[in-house]
């Protein structure tokens, strides 16, 4: 999206929250109805977009960098603002348990969605604030290993058999998860067990200070919140690689990050909501390229629908694998083909 105001959707994202939350009744999970059945229909409808083009992107000026910053950071701060209103209602109201649920998955998707994305995208900066503020995101939902194992793990290793992140073809989420979870937290710790420990160190004097002064149910939704945003975070992870595998060489290097590494999408309200997150080949390629300098990548295996539409559809591994393994064998077979033609021209170039 061209305009830097339409990535502070997270404060409409946030407002709508604490709202349903005071509307009561089915507003405590306006977040679930709105990421699960509104956002599907409408990055459907709303369709596709491939900006920037190069031509953008020259034009592209420092003002409007900034204020694509801002709506970064802003978001950084609408998270952590409404994780704070979250845990003061869960320790001052008193709420039946169904409200209660709504309440923490509603805020367990901002944080997911939201705060882990930003997290992401800022844990790749070179300032020490951005990656300092990364950690403090990454550390609210319990998950502060993820700076270091997607730096130092994921993104060396990715669409490898070595990488915990990379789903691979035929292996349902639920499988997945587990080995996706435990694996990144053991290769974090042997990658730099100091600042893993130190974070989780960290994390349990805060949430003895959460019992202490705010109570059991603050700490609780602290806990679900968490799990809500660590599901979400590795279900992205579980669509973006799978299947997908780089060749490797006879030295036993793997080839370089290219086109056929990621799937991506370029639905618009889903690049939106998650600041260019799908634009995932480019993002692989060049690591440190900001969110909105993140270009739609033709070549790249694109994703039937928006990732709320496959979080889903991952969700029932019968109907992800009937999707995802014909277009996995499709996208591969249109490479191979490209890869020959590729080979033909060159040999008819050597001849000639």
């Amino acid at each position: 999206m061209r305009y830097p105001i339409a990535y502070a959707i997270s404060i409409a994202i946030a407002l709508c929250l604490v709202i349903g939350h005071y509307v009561g009744g089915i507003g405590h999970f306006a977040m679930p109805l709105l990421g699960f059945a509104f956002m599907p229909i409408a990055d459907r409808w709303a369709g596709l977009s491939h900006w920037p083009s190069e031509s953008a992107l020259k034009k592209m000026n420092p003002a409007k960098e900034r204020a694509f910053e801002a709506a970064l950071i802003g978001a950084a701060f609408v998270t952590l603002v409404t994780l704070a209103w979250g845990l003061w209602v869960a320790a001052h109201e008193t709420l039946m348990w169904w409200q209660f649920a709504g309440l923490a998955v509603s805020i367990g998707m901002l944080t997911g969605y939201v705060g882990i994305v930003v997290a992401h995208e800022l844990m790749h900066r070179a300032s020490l604030m951005h990656r300092a503020l990364a950690w403090v995101l990454m550390s609210v939902t319990i998950y502060p290993h993820f700076c270091i194992e997607h730096i130092h793990g994921h993104h060396p290793r990715f669409a490898t058999p070595d990488d915990h992140a990379t789903a691979r073809r035929g292996e349902s989420f639920y499988l997945f998860l587990p080995r996706t979870i435990f694996g990144g937290l053991a290769s974090a710790l042997r990658i730099k067990p100091a600042p893993v420990l130190v974070a989780y160190t960290v994390i349990l004097v805060l949430g003895m200070a959460i019992y202490r002064w705010l109570g059991t149910s603050a700490l609780t939704l602290l806990l679900i919140q968490a799990a809500v945003a660590i599901l979400l975070l590795e279900g992205i992870n579980y669509l973006e690689h799978y299947g997908l595998l780089r060749a490797r060489r006879a030295s036993g290097h793997y080839e370089p990050a290219g086109p056929g590494h990621s799937w991506d999408t370029s639905y618009y309200l889903t690049n939106i909501n998650i600041f260019n997150l799908g634009r995932h080949t480019d993002h692989h390629s060049h690591a440190r390229r900001p969110y909105y300098r993140l270009r739609h990548i033709e070549e790249a295996p694109q994703l039937p629908y928006g990732y709320a539409t496959m979080f889903l559809i991952a969700l029932m591994p019968p109907l992800w694998f009937y999707i995802m393994n014909r277009r996995l064998d499709t996208w591969q077979a249109n490479a191979l083909r490209r890869h020959s033609g590729q080979n033909e021209v060159m040999h008819f170039s050597k001849k000639a």
